[in-house]
C-alpha cells in the first residue's frame, strides 16, 4: 500500500509540471526568448583616483538597444528610481561608462531600452545594479617638481626660466612686488596666467620702473589647497625688472642687465587725454563766461601795511639761502620695494652728486607712474629740491606746496626760503 501511494504522488507531480509547461507555452510563447534576459549582466563599479569606471555585458538578442546609467547615494530600487540621476545613455557595444562627477559614495544601475524606446525596469543585484557604495579613491598625485631658474631679458620682456617634472602638468605663474618666501606670500601675489613644463620659459612684460619676484606652481595642487604646493625653489630669489631711466653703472642694481638700459625710453604716454578746460568737452564750443566780478583793490589799513612790510623785510634778510638737500625718512631707511626703491636709486645716482638735470629727467619720468599719495608726495618733494637748485623758484614753490601736507616739517624751511628768493629774483 505504501509503495502504491508513493508512486501515485510522483505521478501527480509529473502531471502538474507538465500542465504548467503547457500553459506557459500556450499563453506566453515569447517570454523566455525576450524579457527573461532584458538586462545587462556582470555590472562592476571600479573606483579610480578621480572617477568611477562602470563595465558590464550587454543583453543578448536586443538589436538597436541603448543602456541608461543611473546613480544614487543609496541602493537603487524600483520605488526610488525617481530620486536617482540619469548620468548617460550609451549605445549597445560600448559596455562601459566613466563617471567623473561623483563626489560621495554612490550606487549604480544600468537599464536596457529596446529599439522602440521602451525601458526594461529590472533591478537585479550583481547583474545590472550594484549593492555596495563606491566613490573615487581620492589618490591625489604629488605636485609637479618645479625648479625656477635665472631670469634673462629680451626687451621689453623678462624671461623666467624653469623646469617641471612631469612636463605636461598645468602650471600657474605668479608675480609679486616683494619676495615670495612662503605660501602666504603666494596667496598675496598676482596670477599672470597658465603654462606647462613643455612651454618653458615664461615671458612677462612688467611695467618699467618696478621690480618683481616670480613663482611657478602646480595648478591642480593650488586648486586642491595643498600645503606642499609651494617650495622655495618655486620662486625667484632676487627681484627683476626694467629701470625707468638709465642709471650710472656705479649705482646700477646687479639684478638688472645694464646693456639694455641705454635703449629704454625715458618717457611714457599720459594715461588720459589732456582736456581743454575753456571749451565744452562734447561740442568744443567756448564756455560761457562767469558772472563773477572781482572786488576792487583797496589799500590796507596803515597798521596792517606797516606790519606786512616789516615781515617782508625780515623774510628777505633771513631766508635768502636754500636749505641743504634733505633725504626723507623713507629713503634713509632704503628698505622699500617697487617705486620707493627707485627713489633711493635716484637719490644716490643724481641728487647726492648734485646732478640736477639728471635728477630732473628721472623724477619727471618717475612721477608718470601710478603712485599712491604718500609716494607721489616724496617725488614732488625731491622735484622741488631739484627745481630750487636749478633756480626755477616758482616751479620749486609749486612742488613743495604739493608735498607740504605729507611732509610739513621738511617743506616749511624750503617754502620760507623760496618766498624770500621770489621777492628778490625774477625767476
Amino acid at each position: 500500500m505504501e509503495r502504491s501511494a508513493t508512486v501515485g504522488r510522483s505521478l501527480l507531480v509529473k502531471i502538474a509540471k507538465t500542465l504548467v509547461f503547457l500553459l506557459l507555452t500556450l499563453f506566453a510563447p515569447g517570454l523566455w526568448a525576450q524579457d527573461s534576459a532584458a538586462y545587462v549582466s556582470r555590472l562592476t563599479a571600479q573606483p579610480g583616483p578621480q572617477s568611477v569606471v562602470l563595465t558590464w555585458k550587454d543583453a543578448e538578442g536586443f538589436k538597436g538597444a541603448h543602456y541608461e546609467v543611473w546613480r544614487l547615494d543609496k541602493e537603487i530600487m524600483k520605488d526610488n528610481l525617481s530620486q536617482a540621476k540619469l548620468l548617460a545613455t550609451v549605445a549597445a557595444g560600448v559596455e562601459a561608462y566613466e563617471d567623473n562627477t561623483v563626489l560621495v559614495p554612490s550606487f549604480y544601475l544600468v537599464l536596457l531600452k529596446d529599439a522602440s524606446g521602451a525601458r526594461k525596469s529590472y533591478f537585479i543585484p550583481f547583474r545590472n545594479k550594484t549593492t555596495t557604495a563606491v566613490k573615487p579613491g581620492g589618490v591625489t598625485s604629488a605636485p609637479a617638481r618645479i625648479q625656477v631658474g635665472p631670469v634673462t631679458y629680451a626687451n621689453p620682456q623678462v624671461v623666467v626660466s624653469f623646469q617641471a617634472v612631469p612636463p605636461d602638468r598645468k602650471l600657474l605663474v605668479f608675480r609679486r612686488a616683494s619676495a615670495i618666501a612662503d605660501l602666504a606670500g603666494l596667496k598675496d601675489a598676482t596670477m599672470l596666467g597658465t603654462t606647462s613644463g613643455a612651454q618653458a620659459p615664461y615671458r612677462d612684460t612688467p611695467p618699467p620702473g618696478l621690480e618683481f619676484y616670480y613663482a611657478v606652481v602646480d595648478a591642480q595642487a593650488w586648486a586642491d589647497g595643498r600645503a606642499d604646493v609651494f617650495q622655495p625653489v618655486n620662486a625667484t630669489a632676487t627681484p627683476v625688472g626694467f629701470p625707468l631711466v638709465a642709471l650710472p653703472p656705479a649705482v646700477a642694481d646687479e639684478s638688472l642687465d645694464s646693456k639694455l638700459r641705454p635703449d629704454l625710453p625715458s618717457t611714457r604716454a599720459l594715461p588720459l587725454p589732456q582736456l581743454q578746460v575753456g571749451t565744452e568737452p562734447d561740442s568744443g564750443a567756448p564756455l560761457v563766461s562767469s558772472a563773477y566780478q572781482p572786488v576792487a583793490a583797496r589799500d590796507l589799513p596803515p597798521d596792517a601795511d606797516a606790519a606786512l612790510r616789516r615781515w617782508s623785510k625780515a623774510s628777505v634778510a633771513g631766508g635768502a639761502t636754500l636749505p641743504a638737500p634733505v633725504r626723507l625718512p623713507e629713503e634713509r631707511a632704503a628698505s622699500e620695494d617697487g617705486a620707493g626703491r627707485y627713489l633711493v636709486q635716484i637719490q644716490a645716482a643724481y641728487i647726492d652728486p648734485k646732478d640736477w638735470k639728471g635728477a630732473l629727467a628721472a623724477l619727471e619720468t618717475f612721477l608718470r607712474l601710478p603712485l599712491d599719495d604718500k609716494t607721489e608726495a616724496r617725488g614732488r618733494f625731491y622735484l622741488g629740491e631739484v627745481w630750487a637748485n636749478l633756480q626755477n623758484y616758482r616751479q620749486a614753490f609749486v612742488e613743495f606746496l604739493a608735498a607740504r601736507d605729507s611732509y610739513p616739517a621738511e617743506t616749511n624751511p624750503f617754502l620760507e626760503a623760496l618766498f624770500s628768493l621770489l621777492e628778490t629774483s625774477p625767476n
